[in-house]
């Protein structure tokens, strides 16, 4: 659900409007609606609360409301944290929420991504969000945002990526071979071996293998104007409770009409003292 609203601060973002408009059919709101809910919002949502290289510590992170994200100055985006869950992206002067979770053990920060990456001649903006964390799974989810046009203005279709659609096409496009102490993955004709001891705590240990995932491990980052995804390959055995990871798979994230396509997908091997 989204909603739009106006403010007269340039910084200023009325997040507890938008929060009592979620259940309000999406109507639009502006500041003279609720002068006090506007100063409050006012006091809240501080520039100057720019998201650091590095996260930063709980105690300050939970210090913020409505903690500032992720940021983008040149194209005039914010990202906003709800407490205890969703987003706002502040868009110049209009801001839309979105029902995505931020908050992890491990807190790291969303990401904003802007280019054409659909090709389509229009400006996107994407946003990979940290959503699933323990062990042997550390996942970020990726959603494209386009803007459609309507009686409202305008407002962003979230088409968020699939890890159903991401683990499909690498296993359609990725073979694997078990041999009696290592792996082989296969992709446009070329063949990688790599030694199962070489990741396992005992080296002499029996180790019965049942398959290959790709999608407990999932980053993004942006090189130039496309999205590169990483997944980590990680061998299933029976006796594991998590998958062992011993290859980094990555590939451009391609979106099209029908969803997306992975392309220019690379194999490399990772050291196995890599968390």
């Amino acid at each position: 659900m989204w909603v739009l609203f106006a403010h007269a601060a340039k910084y200023a973002l009325i997040l507890m409007l938008v929060l009592s408009c979620l259940t309000a059919c999406g109507q639009s709101v502006t500041p003279e609606t609720s002068t006090d809910a506007a100063a409050t919002a006012s006091n809240q949502f501080m520039p100057q609360k720019v998201a650091p290289e590095a996260p930063i510590s709980e105690l300050e992170w939970e210090n913020y409301k409505f903690p500032l994200l992720a940021l983008n100055e040149e194209k005039g985006l914010y990202l906003y944290g709800v407490w205890p869950r969703g987003v706002v992206l502040y868009t110049g002067n209009t801001g839309q929420f979105f029902d995505w979770g931020f908050d992890s053990p491990r807190r790291f920060y969303p990401k904003i991504f802007t280019g054409d990456f659909d090709k389509d001649g229009d400006a996107d903006v994407a946003i990979s969000v940290y959503a699933k964390s323990g062990t042997g799974l550390s996942v970020e989810d990726l959603h494209l945002l386009k803007k459609v046009i309507d009686s409202y203005g305008w407002h962003y279709s979230d088409y968020a990526v699939s890890e159903d659609a991401l683990e499909a096409q690498l296993q359609e496009n990725i073979t694997y071979r078990f041999h009696e102490h290592s792996i082989s993955l296969l992709y446009n004709g070329a063949e990688q071996i790599f030694s199962v001891a070489e990741y396992t705590a005992n080296p002499q240990e029996p180790v019965t293998l049942s398959g290959v995932n790709y999608t407990n491990i999932i980053s993004y980052e942006q090189e130039g104007d496309q999205i590169i995804a990483s997944f980590g390959a990680g061998f299933t055995a029976k006796e594991y409770a998590a998958p062992t990871f011993f290859a980094t798979v990555r590939a451009a994230v391609q979106f099209m009409n029908s969803g997306i396509r992975l392309k220019d997908i690379q194999i490399q091997p990772i050291d196995s003292d890599s968390p």
